[in-house]
């Protein structure tokens, strides 16, 4: 049977249905989670190319999918599970999907206790499951889902069963299960007269839900908080009882990444209050009483605007990777088609690869309510081999397959840009050369470099505006009108870093970019031709033949304004409260970091509503939460880095080389570091000397040997 009709079929069994693209998991759909689709709306949705997916809980009367994400999980399933008549799967693990009717269809997934990997997932409300005769990214095909009812279920009973296949499947793997594993979720130890768990739980049924819109990602945060910081908590089980206790209360629930993200945000970041502040409250309901009050522990998720040492000012951040993951629409569709094809898929070249495309074809198209535009410099930074070259790659094909023309991949100079942006005034230009430019800049070499740093910062500031192009003998004064480029750099990370010098972060040129580190090189896959569907290639097409104003070939456009809801205003106006603080704490660096963070963060949430929704862009609060959680994240990544890695003379480059060896040792004596650093040791012993005069370092006796660390 064709997808179209097996859309009707599963509609007839009263299931809601939602189109996904070929060979795809991810429904492309803003507002999926609504879709209820009658028969002849399914006609217009389902073209029989695309694959489908079932839209579970209460969208499809209880419908519940356990979903066995391993093979020890699908061997040993008709151990522990209830029977079904319902069961199905794909080619490469048949039986790997069991349906069930249940009341509570409460989403929740349990992974292995060492390499967090899943290894079956209760799947429910706010979720969906991609079912046959659709297409596996990796080519295998699914399953038709059996016209057979689905066994009903208590949901005590599914979990309860859920939790022994789990268990069995830890001890198959020889784990030692964790201390704090389910169901036995609020088992702390006792801390005087009123057990520890008394007052966490106390604590954590005060607090307010985390709602979308609401600043929900702020109330999530503020609850893990509480746990983690407040009552010294492991980590562990604040993940198990946020998902247990609090969850269930937000709106929508959160995932579990998502938590675990909060979680890890909340043991890591420094506070206004010292551990364990709350453990000592005399009862549950002073706890809870005193939970009421959150400005405090809200206040908790913004560092002090006092001046950090050092080694605190700039802690080892990284991107979370959900981030790359979470923008809906048009994105996600592309970066699904670049992993898919690549020989060596990489999650985060794949989103920046897909983010300039977006912010490429909805150049001189949109703007918020700021006037503010999409064109944003984004420099994937990957070792070579890792597959750089993949995501441009992808994005040439889509825009010649869209009939789209103005990309390149390298210009000369920075004027021969601005003839390039006077004939086309919107370009995606993808080059392979950034280093190489930093390089030069440090060096003063090659002046043309030099005109390139200071055009391109001019253009990221002049996308609304118009920019005075240089003078020609005897041809009259010419200007650039609202000139969008779009900016897809690569660069090997050693490279690039070693470029870097302290006045490039000063002026601004580092801080206009989006730099994303790729992931490590995996095993890699059988490689495919990239051959876009017709739903991105017709997203790509709507966005050539858009003209808000109705003239596609107007010189000064008028973009149409996408506008924020009323929450989403409020959280931009609060981040910019936040980072404006950072940036009155910090020095020259912090201060040209930070500057431009809100302003970048604007900029991707209204390619992320573009993306979400071409045809009727919102920014909404889930748009810019989650802009101003990469912004902030990528701020302290770069920070971080250039406070290891950017120098301006060689004595500054051998010291913190010798300072990263010290720190990813941990611990180590003169002799060792003296073997690793390969240098004289009296020019070592001088810059130990510095270091320590600095408190970058200390020395410490360790079994009668003088060494080394790093002091945090």
């Amino acid at each position: 049977m064709d997808v179209v009709s097996q859309a009707k079929n599963y509609a007839s069994r009263g299931w809601s249905v939602v189109p996904i693209a070929a060979g795809s998991k991810g429904p492309t759909r803003s507002g999926w989670q609504n879709l209820r689709l009658s028969e002849g709306e399914i006609d217009d949705l389902f073209h029989g190319g695309e694959n489908v997916g079932i839209i579970l809980g209460e969208a499809s009367g209880g419908l519940l999918n356990i979903d066995l994400d391993c093979v020890e999980a699908v061997a040993l399933a008709n151990d522990y599970l209830p029977p079904t008549p319902c069961v199905s799967g794909r080619s490469g693990r048949p039986g790997a999907h069991r349906w069930y009717k249940c009341s509570d269809c409460t989403p929740k997934q349990y992974r292995d206790p060492l390499d967090r990997s899943s290894i079956v997932e209760i799947r429910g409300n706010g979720q969906q499951t991609v079912a046959g005769p659709s297409r596996h990214p990796s080519g295998d095909v699914y399953a038709v889902v059996p016209d057979s009812e689905p066994a009903t279920v208590e949901r005590r009973d599914i979990e309860a069963a859920v939790e022994k296949l789990w268990e069995a499947v830890a001890r198959h793997r020889g784990h030692e299960l964790p201390k704090a594993n389910p169901p036995s979720v609020f088992t702390a130890p006792a801390r005087g007269p009123v057990s520890l768990e008394e007052r966490a739980l106390a604590y954590l049924d005060a607090m307010p839900p985390a709602i979308q819109g609401q600043n929900g990602s702020g109330a999530l945060y503020a609850a893990a908080t509480s746990l983690v910081h407040g009552f010294e908590l492991n980590e562990e089980l604040a993940l198990l009882i946020l998902m247990e206790r609090y969850n269930p209360r937000c709106v929508p629930p959160w995932t579990e990444s998502e938590i675990r993200h909060k979680v890890d945000e909340a043991a890591k970041k420094p506070h206004s209050q010292p551990r364990g502040w709350l453990a000592n409250q005399a009862s549950p309901q002073d706890a809870a009483r005193a939970a009421v009050d959150l400005s405090g522990l809200l206040a908790m998720s913004v560092p002090r605007a006092s001046t950090p040492t050092p080694a605190a000012a700039h802690e080892e951040v990284t991107i979370p990777r959900h981030l790359f993951e979470s923008v809906p629409g048009f994105i996600r569709s592309v970066m699904d088609l670049t992993l898919r094809t690549a020989p060596y898929p990489n999650v985060p070249l794949a989103f920046a690869g897909a983010l300039c495309l977006q912010a490429f074809l909805a150049g001189r198209k949109v703007a918020d309510p700021e006037d503010g535009r999409t064109n944003l410099f984004a420099l994937a930074l990957a070792h070579s081999g890792a597959g750089k070259d993949h995501p441009r790659k992808v994005n040439f094909k889509i825009l010649g397959e869209a009939g789209i023309t103005a990309y390149g991949d390298r210009v000369a100079s920075g004027e021969s840009l601005q003839d390039s942006l006077f004939t086309a005034p919107c370009m995606l230009l993808q080059t392979d050369e950034i280093d190489e430019m930093f390089q030069n800049l440090k060096m003063g070499a090659e002046s043309r470099y030099a005109s390139w740093q200071k055009i391109i910062m001019t253009l990221w500031s002049s996308a609304n505006s118009e920019v005075p192009m240089r003078l020609k003998s005897g041809k009259d004064h010419a200007v650039l009108v609202q000139p969008h480029l779009v900016l897809m750099g690569t660069a090997v990370p050693n490279h690039f870093f070693d470029s870097l010098s302290e006045s490039q972060l000063t002026s601004g040129l580092v801080s206009r970019m989006l730099i994303i580190e790729a992931d490590p090189r995996g095993e890699g896959q059988t490689a495919s031709p990239v051959r876009p569907p017709a739903e991105i290639v017709d997203v790509a097409k709507w966005w050539r033949d858009y003209s808000p104003g109705g003239d596609l070939q107007a010189v000064n456009p008028s973009p149409r304004e996408v506008k924020y809801t009323e929450a989403a205003a409020k959280c931009r106006d609060a981040a910019r409260k936040e980072f404006g603080k950072l940036w009155d704490a910090g020095g020259d660096t912090e201060k040209a970091v930070w500057s431009r963070a809100c302003e970048q963060a604007q900029r991707m949430a209204l390619c992320y509503a573009c993306s979400e929704n071409h045809e009727s862009p919102q920014v909404t609060s889930t748009a810019i939460e989650w802009a101003i959680e990469f912004m902030r994240a990528h701020a302290k990544r770069l920070l971080h880095l250039a406070a290891k890695r950017v120098t301006d003379n060689p004595w500054d480059k051998t010291a913190k080389k010798v300072l990263r060896k010290i720190e990813d040792a941990v611990l180590i004596d003169h002799s060792a570091l003296l073997r690793m650093v390969n240098m004289p040791s009296k020019a070592l012993k001088d810059i130990i000397e510095t270091l320590i005069v600095s408190e970058r370092i200390r020395a410490v006796k360790e079994n009668d040997r003088v060494c080394y660390e790093v002091v945090r």
